[in-house]
């Protein structure tokens, strides 16, 4: 499973899951304190979904036979309308058995964010 969010405090605690994927947004710093929020919030959609479809595009150009994911689950409304842009072109249409793979590594990130209390922005 490939999460992909901007940077957050604990990030590196995450990448240890051997199930998780953790794909840094590093086009421009996110965060409610940063320059410019406004227009880099309205412009986070179309960049993520950008690289969404960037990296898609690499795991099939190393002939990764299963390139692209089953589902995009988003976590908040920015990401949704990310994950609606990037889906046509990255969704796999065969993904019938997702929750036998997706359900474990979620509870696992789920668990060990609750500790931490980080509020992933995806």
């Amino acid at each position: 499973m490939d999460l992909f969010c901007p940077e957050f405090p604990d990030w590196r605690k995450l990448q240890e899951d051997p199930g998780l994927n953790l794909r840094i947004f590093e086009r421009w710093r996110m965060g409610r304190y940063t320059r410019f929020r406004n227009l880099k919030y309205l412009l986070y959609p179309v960049a993520l979904a950008g690289y969404v479809r960037e990296v898609v595009a690499d795991q099939k150009l190393e002939g990764d036979p299963e390139a692209g994911y089953d589902i995009l689950f988003a976590q908040h409304t920015i990401s949704a309308v990310a994950a609606g842009w990037a889906r046509k072109k990255v969704v796999r249409s065969s993904s019938v058995y997702w929750p036998s793979r997706v359900l474990p590594v979620l509870s696992r990130v789920t668990a060990s964010l609750l500790p931490v209390r980080v509020s992933v922005m995806s």
